[in-house]
């Protein structure tokens, strides 16, 4: 976590890079551990069902970070990079969601499709999704 790289970060412990957490860890390797075991955890749980869309993805997001954050599942609100690379401003992450997302319905996605295409147009997807943010998508 502490790649992440942001001035004033209402999400970070101040004067740090740490991301604030429920368990008040304020040390990246350890949050990184707890966050880690605590998202395994959630994901052995039925995800929530619904058909894959934007609010969808924040409910999933919600599902497996919420013993960590308190924050799980909802847009961020900050500009925000790590490794260098800007995420998704947080006044564009609802359109560009939507915009991403209104892809599903496309040739690769119908059933039927050839596994060449859905695969190649699921990795695009899965990219597009981390490079509006991925799990930093919105969040």
């Amino acid at each position: 976590m502490s790649d992440y790289d942001v001035i004033d970060d209402p999400y970070c412990y101040k004067g740090t890079f740490v991301l604030k957490n429920k368990a008040n860890i304020q040390d990246a390797a350890r949050l990184d551990a707890f966050e880690l075991e605590m998202s395994n955890l959630r994901a052995l749980e039925p995800l929530p069902a619904r058909k894959f869309t934007p609010s969808h993805y924040y409910k999933i997001h919600h599902h497996l970070f919420r013993d960590v954050y308190t924050w799980a599942g909802k847009p961020r609100t900050v500009r925000t990079s790590k490794g260098g690379n800007a995420f998704c401003y947080p006044e564009y992450i609802d359109r560009s969601m939507k915009k991403l997302f209104a892809k599903l319905q496309a040739e690769p996605f119908l059933r039927g499709a050839e596994q060449a295409a859905f695969v190649t147009a699921a990795a695009d997807f899965l990219a597009e999704l981390r490079g509006i943010g991925g799990c930093e998508l919105a969040f």
